[in-house]
């Protein structure tokens, strides 16, 4: 199994349609802040976990959304719909690789307070759509709003790696990079097989449907793609995950996929 991965061996992967060739280039004109990051970025951390250390991390997690609820969310659309030039993933796996470890959402917070990279690339940007927000609605509302959406990507980040986690000690070779997370619609993949993870959302994504752009559409009939879809859920502010049976089937498609 691989023991890093670049982002240049993602390019490599991924860039084999023109319009995954055209979104890489135009990604890298328009954001070149951004592409300079990403394009230096590492992975190692995620192919040392254990399902055991994920599973303690999340239990010492602090509620990740706190007091908010939804409608707290939806009241703010600013912020609801937010996006900043370094998308979560990024932030999410710069913290991974430099802390060398997995993380509660507590100490992610710190982590963006204190680290001047992780500032600008989430703390300030996030701090500054709270205080534009602010001019319209209560200031604790607009934080409030903004709780709710990086606690979301939070659980988000912590389920898919779990799930990696959880189908490398199923033997399965899988790898991850925030190019191609973020650029390639790409949660793992492994050789030509391409994972993606999701809730199902009609809104966003749920099948081949939503406005959310899948990795088929991106890169065409060169892979093979397994789904795991996870039923929505309404139990307020837990991390949902797989079940041991749902990774046992994900697991056996992806072998199925690979010919194995």
């Amino acid at each position: 199994m691989p023991e890093a991965t670049t982002a240049e061996e993602v390019a490599r992967r991924f860039c084999v349609s023109p319009r995954a060739s055209q979104s890489l280039a135009d990604w890298q004109a328009d954001r070149p802040e951004v592409a300079a990051h990403v394009l230096a970025h590492v992975t190692r951390t995620p192919y040392s976990l254990t399902s055991a250390v994920l599973h303690d991390v999340a239990r010492a997690t602090e509620h990740a959304l706190g007091e908010v609820q939804k409608s707290d969310a939806d009241a703010v659309p600013s912020i609801r719909d937010w996006t900043s030039p370094f998308a979560f993933t990024h932030v999410f796996h710069y913290a991974l690789e430099t802390l060398a470890a997995p993380y509660t959402y507590q100490r992610f917070r710190q982590f963006c307070r204190d680290d001047a990279r992780a500032q600008a690339m989430l703390w300030r940007p996030a701090q500054e759509a709270v205080e534009s927000a602010a001019q319209r609605v209560d200031q604790e509302v607009a934080r409030n709003a903004m709780r709710w959406r990086v606690g979301l990507a939070y659980y988000s980040f912590m389920r898919e790696l779990v799930t990696v986690v959880a189908l490398r000690e199923r033997g399965l070779d899988l790898q991850v990079h925030p190019l191609a997370d973020a650029l390639f619609r790409v949660d793992a993949w492994s050789g030509s097989t391409v994972v993606a993870l999701y809730i199902g959302n009609a809104a966003f994504r749920d099948g081949t449907a939503g406005r959310k752009p899948t990795p088929e559409g991106l890169l065409g009939d060169s892979f093979q793609y397994v789904s795991i879809r996870l039923r929505t859920q309404h139990a307020f502010g837990v991390l949902h995950l797989p079940s041991e049976g749902a990774l046992d089937q994900a697991a056996r498609e992806i072998r199925t996929a690979q010919g194995g």
